[in-house]
């Protein structure tokens, strides 16, 4: 997964809401985005998951406890 970045978030933010933030909130924001990407990071890798939708729905339902 690529680092979120300031010029990542301002992206979105035009994108996504229409706004134009400035590179320090832009910065700011990624900043505090950062630990969660790293978490997020962290745990897919335990996660064995696919992009095949059949495995997609497997894991949901394994973590629902389904399966």
């Amino acid at each position: 997964m690529a680092e979120i970045t300031a010029d990542f978030v301002r992206q979105m933010a035009r994108t996504w809401h229409g706004i134009e933030l400035d590179p320090a909130e832009a910065e700011g924001i990624a900043r505090m985005l950062q630990p969660m990407e790293a978490a997020a990071e962290s745990a897919s890798a335990h996660l064995d998951f696919d992009s095949e939708p059949a495995d997609f729905t497997r894991l949901l339902d394994e973590l629902a406890g389904e399966e």
